[in-house]
């Protein structure tokens, strides 16, 4: 069954899906039906509600449906995330996000290096981003909606001044810390070409741990999904 990560209005056992979006999928792209079920979900502080609900009607501008089941789920880990040295290619980082939502990371925090093609993220590319993490959300039913930040070149040391750092590097450990405080831990994952000078005297004196799981050379977005996996399941 298709779950929707959308606003609704409530009421008693029914509620009201207004969204475009929304409205449209079901009626024009799933031709559903009275009686059709269906998944919503939104955030309530730091929990996720998520309802199982069948149509009552359909009208172009909204749905109402009954409410079958309620689940409520607190999420606790919404403190760490993944630092992302912006890559090469727009294509890259769209597959990063896609990915990293699959999985379940809460943040991803997109920066430019001193080595990065990409140097901003204009809105309209954004909004792209936005629009694939609600889409992949909604496909691996993730209870997990991350938060993307931009940074610009010159915000990120204050970002990383309460946080602690992991990064790859040649000479570190060769296993991770199962005892690791994830509290405000990130990953920095490198761009094409690794660090610079510069880079590495912003985040040197912020990194607890340097880490080194495998003689392969692996790119940016494979890191980057490898990583969190990793740190997510110590």
């Amino acid at each position: 069954m298709q779950l929707f990560i959308t606003d609704f209005q409530q009421d008693w056992n029914q509620i009201f899906i207004g969204e475009n979006r929304v409205v449209h999928q079901l009626s024009n792209v799933l031709r559903s039906k009275i009686w059709t079920i269906f998944f919503v979900q939104k955030w309530i502080d730091n929990e996720v509600q998520r309802l199982k609900v069948k149509i009552l009607t359909i009208k172009k501008e909204e749905i109402r449906a009954e409410i079958l089941e309620e689940v409520i789920n607190k999420i606790e880990d919404i403190s760490f995330g993944m630092i992302i040295c912006l890559p090469n290619k727009f294509e890259k980082l769209e597959l990063i996000v896609q990915k990293l939502t699959e999985i379940g990371i809460p943040k991803i925090v997109l920066r430019p290096s001193q080595r990065s093609v990409l140097k901003i993220i204009s809105e309209a590319k954004l909004e792209r981003l936005e629009k694939i993490k609600i889409e992949a959300s909604e496909q691996s039913r993730s209870y997990i909606l991350p938060q993307i930040i931009i940074l610009q070149e010159n915000e990120i040391k204050t970002f990383i001044q309460d946080k602690n750092i992991l990064i790859f590097d040649a000479s570190g450990k060769q296993s991770l810390n199962s005892t690791l405080n994830k509290e405000n831990l990130y990953w920095l994952v490198w761009p094409e070409g690794w660090f610079d000078a510069k880079d590495l005297d912003i985040i040197n004196n912020k990194v607890i741990e340097k880490i080194n799981l495998w003689e392969n050379i692996l790119r940016t977005e494979t890191w980057a999904i490898v990583w969190w996996w990793l740190l997510k399941n110590i």
